[in-house]
């Protein structure tokens, strides 16, 4: 809480910081329906869930950045990658003079 000493400016940065951090995750913990902070004084700690939460968006951002790579990799080469498998019997012949006419 601000001090008695708390100055004009003081108090519109807090009431900034409020606005651009604390209130965004309040709306979205009442989406939620559940408390992803604790708020103890004037501090926020991770609750459980919200250590599980972030587990789980940190794992869909690597999954859309490994998407946005794979999206330049085609637009850039016009294709993407292409691995193939065979039994030995047919490798020898038959995909190689596949792969040998494109």
């Amino acid at each position: 809480m601000p001090s008695a000493k708390t100055g004009p400016n003081q108090l519109h940065a807090l009431e900034a910081l409020w606005r651009e951090w604390v209130f965004p995750f309040a709306e979205l913990e009442r989406e939620l329906g559940f408390a992803l902070f604790d708020r103890i004084r004037s501090r926020m700690v991770p609750t459980f869930e919200g250590r599980m939460f972030f587990r789980e968006v940190s794992s869909h951002f690597l999954a859309m950045a490994k998407l946005e790579a794979a999206a330049t990799r085609i637009r850039e080469f016009g294709a993407g990658e292409l691995k193939i498998a065979s039994l030995h019997s047919l490798g020898g012949k038959l995909v190689r003079n596949r792969c040998s006419d494109r």
